[in-house]
């Protein structure tokens, strides 16, 4: 079974929210094909964003890096566009 899970860091949180129309469909898409999608709260905290202006049915992670490092552990592949 492949598993993919997207991690959004830094600046990129402020991409998450639903006043972008056209991530927030692409992002539904992913997730119905089963795609995980974790967002990082502290980079949310950094710049400013709120859980309730992410788009729904995403998980929240502490720290991105640090799921980043849990998700390797677990066997996982890294893979940076």
């Amino acid at each position: 079974t492949l598993r993919v899970v997207i991690v959004v860091t830094g600046p990129a949180v402020r991409l998450m929210t639903e006043q972008d129309s056209v991530q927030a469909r692409k992002a539904e898409y992913l997730l119905k094909k089963g795609i995980s999608i974790q967002v990082c709260r502290h980079a949310m905290q950094i710049y400013g964003v709120s859980e309730n202006e992410i788009w729904p049915n995403v998980e929240f992670v502490s720290n991105g890096v640090v799921a980043l490092v849990q998700l390797q552990d677990e066997g996982m592949a890294y893979v940076k566009p």
